[in-house]
């Protein structure tokens, strides 16, 4: 034992991976790890041991972690390596190693025994599986406080494992942690009809029901934590009736040229006396391409020569889906908003924590922000994407008002940062380089847009593409970007869908800005197409300038006056970068507008509306005629929304000026709305020969998505 702290060598290296790694405090490895400080003090006093799947959780987090120092993960692992007993005064409960203990599948036959037995007769059948081993020279050296490391994780020898078998621990890849504070995203399924990836027209149910399909090709977006739930599955097999002889999880991107014949026969070889196993391969499509066909091929022959064997491959959608067709295809659905804002929110509110802001006020904020604008949410409904998107908040206070900010960085992070956290490069020729593939992307789809194309093949498309060096098919361009995005989806015939919607509309507003042709160009006569609103206001948002647009906006006779001014109007929300004067304009347009459409309205006390008082803002307005054809007020709704979000814009000024001089009452009222904070609720309630608009800004808690 330490002289110096007292500490055995087990105790003083867990300090090392708590302390000196300096990624979290004492506080914040209890919220992560789901523990109280209280208990991590036993751990580092010898007092008491942290569960296998704590250890393993702390040393995964850290070295899933950038610049973090590693000397402390070597000198943990160099401890890790020794026996038990002779690094720590509680080695006995450990035994033989705490490698091994840390690493002890949490459904294996020896963990089973042991989580039924007291304390005592633990010990007692680990001293008979393994012995009371006495110390080697090595372990010796440790006590002596001996310096010498080793690499972070078992040494293999080289060679001979080009890819690991792993034992699955409780905490999987890119999730919370299994005995975490924040509450678990339920996984749902929806099955794929046929090899081509086209939606079935099943309802969407629990993993349990999925797996009583005896192979299964899980098919999901980038980030949507396909290896959360697959390390999740492996846990779960190894658990009650569902208890396999052996459960293998593979993550496939360790295969490297050295997959041996050996090593292959490693993964696909069966038990002895035919006895159940079940293979989880994650990740298919993370394999070099020139290992695709091999793996499904010896899937294939697995299927062949046992009827007692599970697989269950994982994989984004791409084109070598087809050689797994042996497999039932199921797609892992995107979480509901109701789960993931209380997911979110527990997230976010756990990073805020560390950063001295007051979490409950930063989080409403947050929460507020999707309140307002719920089609951003819709774009996000991703587990990775959303907290992206909340780092991003934490960073920088940005919310779902700068939608273009967070397309725009999660495009980034699609297209480059979830492969190089993982160490994965599906092409490294100068062509496929992050920015190259985004220009690629915006060409694609400005063009797919304005023609009104949703599917195309590699051939109708390829002169979408822009010029590269290199000699590389329109194909080849689309299955990276395929790949690395799914946006861009393989559909039936050798065909290629792109994902619509706001995506779509923010990749050609790009194309547009980033183009060396004049911008107004590109959107002169396209202004009546019903996408160019959302593209004309995404560019405004991601020019460093954008006068000459809006002014262009402003000016330009569109096919609908209505679509003109609410592209105005949500312009002007989202604080551009363009001079006073085509701003006042705007504002004017904007507000005439309204005034004209209000001008046979009247206000209403908010008493004849029988709605409650509310704290804020409020406004109620009828309309009376005796015709029953009355145009619900629909384009209104959207401008007075995005008139409430331009209190954060420079527009703002402007704005007010013109509603001071607005000829309608009702327009005139719509001041208050612009000056306070909170969610705008609006309703339209029809009946014969009358419509009543009632708006109200509320103080929206937080309770009602906190869990």
């Amino acid at each position: 034992m330490s002289r110096t702290t007292n500490r055995s060598p087990f105790a003083e290296a867990l300090v090392g991976l708590l302390d000196r790694t300096a990624l979290f405090d004492r506080a914040g490895w209890a919220t992560v790890l789901g523990v109280t400080e209280a208990a991590i003090s036993q751990w580092v006093g010898d007092k008491t041991i942290p569960r296998p799947d704590i250890l393993f959780t702390i040393l995964a987090t850290l070295k899933r972690s950038t610049d973090v120092p590693q000397d402390p993960l070597r000198e943990f692992t160099r401890v890790a390596e020794q026996p038990s007993t002779s690094v720590s005064p509680n080695g006995v409960r450990m035994l033989p190693t705490i490698w091994q203990y840390m690493t002890r599948p949490a459904f294996s036959e020896l963990s089973g025994r042991l989580a039924k037995l007291p304390m005592p007769e633990q010990e007692k059948v680990l001293e008979e599986i393994y012995g009371n081993p006495i110390s080697s020279p090595t372990a010796n050296a440790v006590v002596a406080g001996a310096t010498a490391t080793s690499p972070v994780g078992p040494s293999d020898r080289a060679g001979t494992r080009p890819f690991n078998i792993h034992p699955v621990a409780h905490r999987a890849s890119g999730g919370a942690p299994a005995s975490s504070t924040w509450p678990s995203l339920p996984f749902r399924f929806r099955m794929v009809a046929d090899a081509d990836n086209r939606e079935g027209t099943t309802e969407s149910v629990g993993w349990d029901v999925m797996m009583q399909s005896q192979h299964v090709l899980l098919l999901g977006e980038p980030g949507i934590g396909k290896t959360r739930f697959m390390q999740y599955l492996a846990a779960q097999l190894g658990s009650g009736d569902r208890s396999a002889a052996c459960t293998r999880y593979v993550a496939l991107r360790e295969i490297s040229s050295r997959c041996s014949a050996e090593a292959a026969d490693q993964l696909f070889g069966l038990p002895p006396n035919d006895e159940p196993v079940s293979i989880l391969l994650d990740g298919f499509d993370e394999l070099n391409e020139m290992f695709r066909n091999r793996i499904a091929r010896l899937v294939s022959e697995l299927l062949t020569r046992s009827s007692v064997a599970h697989v269950v491959v994982a994989s984004r959608p791409i084109r070598e889906m087809q050689l797994l067709q042996e497999l039932n295809s199921w797609r892992i659905e995107p979480p509901t908003v109701t789960d993931l804002l209380p997911w979110i929110s527990c997230n976010l509110k756990a990073k805020l924590s560390e950063t001295g802001v007051d979490p409950d006020g930063a989080v409403a904020a947050f929460v507020r922000g999707f309140r307002e604008r719920p089609e951003v949410l819709t774009q996000f409904r991703n587990p990775t994407l959303l907290a992206h998107v909340a780092d991003l908040f934490v960073r920088f206070s940005v919310t779902a008002r700068h939608d273009a900010d967070l397309l725009g960085a999660c495009l980034t992070l699609l297209i480059d940062g979830l492969d190089r956290g993982k160490r994965i490069s599906r092409c490294n020729s100068p062509w496929a380089r992050p920015a190259s593939l985004l220009m690629q992307l915006y060409s694609l789809a400005y063009h797919s847009l304005v023609c009104g194309v949703h599917e195309f093949s590699s051939s109708e498309a390829e002169s979408w593409l822009l010029p590269t060096l290199e000699d590389v098919s329109s194909d080849r361009i689309f299955r990276v970007l395929s790949e690395l995005t799914g946006l861009l989806q393989p559909a039936p015939g050798m065909r290629w869908q792109l994902r619509e919607g706001a995506y779509q509309e923010y990749l050609a507003a790009r194309f547009i800005v980033e183009s060396c042709d004049d911008a107004t160009r590109l959107l002169r006569g396209r202004l009546g197409e019903p996408r160019m609103r959302n593209v004309i206001r995404f560019a405004c948002a991601v020019t460093h300038d954008a006068t000459h647009l809006i002014d262009f906006a402003v000016t330009q006779r569109w096919a609908r006056r209505e679509d003109q001014i609410v592209a105005l109007a949500e312009i002007l929300a989202q604080e551009p970068r363009a001079d006073d004067g085509v701003l006042r304009r705007s504002s004017e347009a904007v507000i005439v507008w309204l005034t004209r459409s209000f001008d046979d309205w009247e206000l209403l006390e908010v008493s004849e509306t029988n709605s409650q008082p509310v704290p804020r803002w409020h406004l109620a307005a009828r309309r009376r005629s005796h015709s029953n054809k009355i145009a619900t007020p629909g384009a209104e709704v959207a401008v007075i929304r995005a008139l409430h979000r331009a209190r954060w814009s420079r527009a703002k000024a402007y704005i007010e000026s013109e509603l001071r001089n607005s000829t309608s009452p009702i327009v005139r009222s719509l001041r208050g709305c612009i000056d306070v904070d909170g969610v705008l609720d609006i309703e339209v309630r029809r009946s014969e020969g009358e419509i009543k608009f009632l708006a109200a800004v509320t103080d929206e808690s937080l309770q009602a998505v906190a869990p």
